[in-house]
């Protein structure tokens, strides 16, 4: 059993890989559009309507809880723009394509417990499912 959960905790790991949390922005903005596959954030100013066409950092997926874009303070993208007078910038959020991952054990059996639903996150360390460990003897004997 030991090593049936032993090789099931990288799971997590890939979950957090293929399903990152949330970027931390450096500035302030807006979700100005919402879709299945990215966000469209406006970092104009709040309450001032911009009065340009924007510019728009297409910005890829960076595949973690930060964005290339703006992750930093020094380091955005967007304040440059600002501060040479550009005050209607949007850049793209890309979101991940999917949350799905399949796994696989080395071992078969029978399994006595699943310890997850559909769509639940996944923990570092987390134990999915229990297979019945008189099988499991009787395939690390062979």
């Amino acid at each position: 059993m030991a090593l049936f959960q032993k090789n099931l905790r990288y799971v997590a790991e890939v979950a957090d890989i293929n399903a990152p949390s949330d970027p931390q922005w450096a500035t302030a903005n807006r979700i100005a559009l919402d879709l299945d596959t990215m966000r469209l954030r406006d970092f104009s100013a709040a309450g001032k309507k911009p009065g340009q066409t924007p510019a728009l950092i297409d910005a890829p997926y960076a595949g973690h809880s930060s964005t290339i874009a703006d992750p930093a303070v020094g380091k955005s993208l967007v304040a440059p723009l600002e501060k040479n007078g550009l005050d209607h910038n949007l850049v793209t959020d890309w979101k991940s394509a999917t949350h799905a991952i399949n796994i696989g054990s080395e071992l078969s059996g029978m399994v006595l417990k699943v310890n997850l639903d559909v769509n639940d996150r996944i923990r570092k360390g987390q134990v999915l499912v229990e297979l019945d460990p008189a099988m499991l003897r009787d395939q690390i004997l062979r």
